[in-house]
């Protein structure tokens, strides 16, 4: 019943404004509209508002967004749904705090935010700018919500927010360097290399089989490429990562060669530091044992791993 009431509500409000302003464009705005449930509300909601023939020309999100949310996936697929309806897209107020779930702590004093916590902002405004250039024939607008971080609706009492592209002292932040020229945020064109091999002696019969792993990784501005290669086909690569990049598995995966694709480069110093690998994976000549590759980045740790194909009986031991 009081979802029946609001979708009237919203009928009536767009008709009458519409008869009084009749060259108007009229929006629904509103906050999360990348989540669900609330969506699929809305998208429901333009759908009812079209079947009865009620003036709707498109959807404001206001984007209040954080340095882990939301995703450029997120964002892309929102907008392509609300525009498969027909109608237009505007961003009408978007920000970035520095806080988000997994990064809660207070500062009470501007310049007591982390370094690091500015890096991460950037590539967020880097990752939804992005998105926006590729949505640009759908997406008639974008708005920042504020002009510079002396003034902000985020900041209060119990802490100071830093969420727009210039400072306290209105200099441009790494934030608008990440919209004007992503390949200058830190980290860019960063590189890494790695190569190590495991040797899987037969628990039974004579001879024994070296299974080489190479890594390379590399940055160059805005995207870079990440490849793990092993010599066995049949070697499953897992991957996961805390870094600030995302990573995601491309479509040329095939034969002996598994390719990864960066969304951006890493994020803080220049480089990664390659630790070294290691064995993982329970006892010995007990199912599957991991070769791994940790990198430990200036925002995070990634981790390569290669599951060979280890039988029972087999013993593996470090070269």
């Amino acid at each position: 019943m009081v979802q029946h009431h609001g979708r009237r509500l919203h009928q009536r409000a767009f008709q009458v404004a519409r008869q009084v302003a009749p060259t108007a464009r009229l929006y629904i705005n509103d906050y999360s509209t990348t989540d669900e449930p609330k969506r699929t509300f809305l998208l429901n909601l333009v759908k009812y508002l079209q079947r009865r023939g009620v003036p709707i020309d498109g959807i404001g999100h206001q984007m209040h967004s954080n340095i882990e949310y939301p995703s450029a996936a997120a964002v892309i697929e929102t907008l392509n749904k609300f525009t498969a309806l027909g109608i237009d897209n505007q961003v009408t107020e978007l920000d970035v705090s520095i806080y988000s779930g997994n990064f809660t702590q207070p500062f009470t004093a501007y310049e007591d935010i982390p370094a690091d916590r500015f890096v991460r902002q950037a590539y967020k405004y880097r990752d939804l700018f992005q998105s926006f250039r590729y949505l640009a024939d759908n997406l008639s607008s974008v708005t920042l919500w504020g002009q510079a971080d002396d003034h902000t609706w985020l900041t209060s009492t119990a802490r100071v927010d830093a969420p727009l592209l210039f400072d306290t002292r209105l200099l441009h932040k790494l934030a608008y360097t990440a919209l004007i020229d992503p390949s200058q945020l830190p980290g860019a064109g960063s590189n890494a290399t790695f190569s190590g091999a495991y040797v899987v002696r037969p628990g039974k019969g004579s001879g024994r089989r070296t299974a080489a792993a190479t890594f390379s990784l590399s940055n160059n501005g805005p995207a870079g490429t990440f490849e793990f290669n092993f010599n066995d086909p049949s070697t499953k690569v897992r991957f996961t990562s805390t870094d600030v990049i995302t990573y995601n598995l491309s479509s040329s995966a095939s034969g002996r060669r598994v390719d990864f694709t960066v969304v951006g480069p890493s994020a803080g110093q220049p480089g990664y530091i390659v630790t070294g690998y290691a064995l993982d994976g329970g006892a010995l000549g007990s199912g599957l044992d991991v070769v791994s590759v940790t990198v430990r980045t200036p925002t995070g740790t990634v981790v390569f791993s290669a599951e060979g194909p280890v039988s029972e009986g087999d013993v593996v031991v470090t070269p």
